[in-house]
């Protein structure tokens, strides 16, 4: 797999791992929204191949931080 199949792979698996994240409530799911909200936002460049699935993916983890 190249580099970027393997990004494509993890920033399409996000929104499970979220959604899963999210169903374990708690402590757990405040920590790795403290986690998500201490790392810098996806840069997108232009011409980026994955532009649209970092878009999806961004959109996924502000949607998780709302809960």
């Amino acid at each position: 797999m190249s580099y970027d199949e393997v990004e494509k792979l993890a920033l399409d698996l996000l929104p499970i791992l979220l959604s899963r994240i999210k169903a374990l409530g708690g402590s757990q799911a405040c920590k790795i929204a403290v986690f998500l909200q201490s790392q810098p936002p996806f840069s997108l460049i232009e011409n980026d191949p994955l532009e649209v699935q970092k878009a999806k993916a961004t959109q996924a983890i502000e949607d998780f931080l709302k809960v």
